[in-house]
């Protein structure tokens, strides 16, 4: 059941930048919660690694990135095969050529050996083309496999580095995801290219990308990205909003609609609002269940706001502050591409590994991590903004909120 709740600031700090803000600002507040659901779609997860020679440098406790990666997907089959019936796996590899390692199929038990035997085949070799395992992606979506319906589709492509061969421009890069399926850009390592997964992972409400600063906690985002889309509950989400806006963190604006995409069980979310008129302020939430076909629509409740409550609304205003302007701050990293490494300041917009969350994931604990898009609950910490966590220790979050 989605449960939708707003409130208005009583008094806000004055404060030069925002102030435009501050006279009609609120929060709104959404949850879904432990459903008791069982899901019998088949479910495809299209996993893409990279394979180039980098993924051969130790990484930590001598281990390599290629060994601490392979043994993640070991878990993941592991897990599949002793806890589901319907999911299936496609493995691929990608350097300057794709590697097939394990073509579409059910993960089950009786195969989970052979299986197994496939991902020790992986090894790196040669130099990284992006382009090339994007186009690959996009083929591998259109093409049918178990009668699967794309919504049901999970595309994920880790890399560790920037495209060192092919299309190299960030911009066509992005411009090649297609948005038929969800789609997850992880990023390994402090060497990727910040910009080009940052795009990628905003090109729509169905992408999102990821940042590994510590490559041993590579499991922990592999495990919430699993957990989330084994408990999507709802499609093709949207909010509208009339008598005022709801933030838009992509677009980095206030809107009077924006786009979530799928939502997951145990999701619990927060947005900024521009409250124009409140004698018809309302919030709606709509989209698909999880048949794909039935609609549903749900509106909000405004729930009075007590003294107690400013105290937490100015701590949000306060982020969308320093929201808008990392938002800022990363759109002039962009005009000037040489410096956006030192701009980015630990990767704005890029989620760490929350070193709390683990895989396996075991429901019904709710995810530590989750898609980046226009929540606003732990988006931006002061973490995020101190030079000592670009090093390799990970920001820990406190929900399942944007970094």
């Amino acid at each position: 059941m989605l449960k939708i709740n707003y409130q208005r600031a009583l008094e806000l700090p004055t404060i030069k930048y925002g102030e435009e803000w501050s006279k009609n600002y609120g929060t709104m507040n959404f949850a879904i919660g432990e459903l008791d659901t069982t899901r019998d779609e088949p479910v495809l997860f299209q996993i893409y690694v990279d394979v180039s020679a980098s993924m051969m440098e130790i990484a930590s406790k001598q281990q390599t990135k290629m060994s601490i990666v392979k043994h993640t997907l070991v878990n993941i089959l592991h897990h599949f095969a002793e806890n589901t019936t319907n999911v299936h796996v496609q493995i691929k590899g990608f350097d300057n050529r794709i590697h097939n390692y394990i073509s579409p199929v059910l993960v089950s038990k009786d195969n989970i050996n052979e299986l197994l035997k496939s991902v020790e085949e992986i090894r790196p070799m040669n130099s990284t083309d992006i382009g090339l395992v994007l186009n690959e992606l996009n083929r591998d979506v259109d093409t049918e496999y178990f009668n699967i319906p794309k919504r049901n589709r999970v595309g994920i492509v880790l890399t560790d580095g920037e495209p060192t061969s092919g299309i190299c421009d960030v911009d066509v890069l992005a411009d090649i995801v297609k948005s038929e399926c969800s789609y997850h850009f992880i990023a390994l390592g402090n060497d990727h290219n910040e910009t080009l997964m940052y795009k990628l992972g905003h090109k729509n409400c169905y992408t999102s990308n990821w940042f590994i600063s510590d490559i041993e906690h590579t499991g922990n985002v592999y495990g919430e990205i699993i957990f989330n889309e084994l408990h999507r509950v709802y499609y093709e989400n949207v909010i509208r909003v009339t008598g005022g806006k709801v933030y838009d963190y992509n677009k980095g604006e206030f809107c009077s609609e924006i786009e979530l995409g799928t939502l997951s069980e145990e999701t619990n979310k927060d947005f900024h609002l521009l409250i124009d008129d409140e004698t018809i302020f309302e919030i709606t939430i709509s989209g698909k269940l999880l048949d794909g076909d039935t609609v549903y629509s749900e509106k909000s409740h405004c729930s009075p706001t007590q003294d107690g409550d400013n105290m937490r609304i100015t701590k949000q205003f306060l982020r969308l502050c320093v929201q808008k302007m990392m938002f800022e701050m990363r759109q002039q990293s962009y005009t000037r591409p040489h410096e956006h490494r030192d701009i980015q300041l630990g990767g704005f917009g890029l989620r760490r590994a929350n070193a709390n969350t683990c895989f396996p994931p075991t429901p019904p604990h709710p995810p530590v991590l989750t898609q980046m898009g226009n929540e606003l609950e732990e988006d931006v910490k002061e973490e995020d903004i101190k030079e000592e966590d670009v090093k390799e220790e990970d920001i820990k979050e406190e929900n399942d909120e944007e970094p």
